[in-house]
């Protein structure tokens, strides 16, 4: 969890967590999964993990979906800066798909564990979540990607440097290299 918070942090890091993940989970897993007649706390939790994600899904949906329809107006009372405000013209679309498939994961977990039984029920939250990180991975965080350009910075150079014809990128035998700050000076 620590070095989730971390804003340096590269995905290599958290490559240790992954096996002791796995390990919890299957424990979980086979507790919950297993059979009526054995004993255990199985019945009883794939219960209330279907209830309370069921719930959770289609109320955060369904906020999700409120938030897309009145960004506007939240965003009016806040002075924004050009990415910011970008962001907010670009971002109610994907939020409408977000709350959509959390409001659908959600329904289909519940369905899940009504029809099929506890049995049934992993592979609804599976299938949920397959669909709920799809969803935020292939349209909500290119949303988040900020406008990468050098265009503001390379102005100032340009206004600061009075016209001389070469700055910085320019190699040992004088040739100009081409950097994000020279391709737009």
């Amino acid at each position: 969890m620590f070095l989730t918070l971390a804003a340096t942090k590269r995905q290599l890091y958290l490559l240790p967590a992954y096996p002791a993940l796995a390990v919890m989970l299957a424990t979980w897993l086979a507790d919950v999964c297993r059979p009526a007649s054995e004993s255990g706390t199985g019945t009883l939790a794939m219960r209330l993990y279907a209830w309370i994600g069921t719930a959770a899904m289609v109320l955060l949906g369904g906020v999700v979906l409120w938030l897309s329809q009145n960004l506007e107006v939240l965003a009016a009372d806040r002075e924004l800066n050009y990415q910011e405000v970008e962001l907010a013209s670009n971002l109610p679309w994907p939020l409408v798909l977000l709350g959509a498939t959390l409001v659908v994961g959600g329904l289909i977990i519940g369905i899940t564990w009504k029809t099929g039984g506890k049995s049934a029920t992993p592979l609804g939250i599976g299938a949920a979540y397959v669909l709920l990180y799809f969803t935020i991975l292939a349209f909500v965080f290119p949303t988040f990607e900020p406008v990468k350009t050098y265009r503001p910075q390379s102005e100032w150079i340009s206004s600061a440097i009075d016209g001389e014809p070469r700055f910085g990128m320019v190699d040992e035998w004088g040739v100009p290299r081409r950097g994000g700050f020279a391709y737009y000076t």
